[in-house]
């Protein structure tokens, strides 16, 4: 898969997000930052919020979005890039990430999501930060980034909003 490939499948797929957070919350108007040329919005650069979802009483909730093939959804967890690059200390989204929401979806674009989770972020950073949710540090194979790994599983049940589980685990 290239870049090219995975934005494609990744507009693919809001579809469905979309479908998903009109279910559970009042959703008046999403608005996405697209990236191109190379240009990537000052929220999404800064903060790591690709979403804004307009709520029918016009508040806003901030989101952040992954998008990912059905063929990893035995991962079943939540990762945030920690360095983007070790050596550089180019720090990744562990360390900015500032956003109400995260959702990850594991699917196809003929089939949707077989699994998705809408979490709230604070939950999960308290729970990092006091000791109670502990990730892995992973290395990836198509990059020079890592990001730590922390299983749904580990999650408490009164962080999500909407969960999907996968059918094979």
């Amino acid at each position: 898969m290239n870049w090219t490939n995975d934005r494609a499948y990744s507009i693919f797929m809001q579809t469905y997000a979309d479908k998903i957070y009109k279910s559970v919350l009042p959703v008046k108007h999403i608005t996405r930052f697209e990236r191109g040329d190379n240009k990537v919005h000052i929220l999404d650069k800064k903060f790591h919020i690709d979403c804004v979802l307009t709520l029918d009483n016009d508040q806003i909730i901030t989101l952040q979005e992954k998008y990912l093939r059905e063929k990893f959804a035995h991962f079943d967890c939540f990762t945030l890039e920690y360095f983007n690059d070790p050596a550089t200390k180019e720090i990744g989204e562990w360390h900015r990430l500032c956003t109400d929401l995260y959702f990850t979806g594991y699917g196809s674009m003929e089939s949707g999501f077989v699994s998705a989770y809408l979490f709230k972020v604070i939950d999960v950073k308290l729970a990092i930060l006091s000791g109670k949710l502990k990730g892995q540090l992973k290395k990836t194979t198509h990059s020079r980034a890592n990001f730590y790994a922390y299983p749904f599983k580990s999650f408490k049940e009164d962080w999500f909003i909407y969960k999907k589980l996968p059918t094979a685990l």
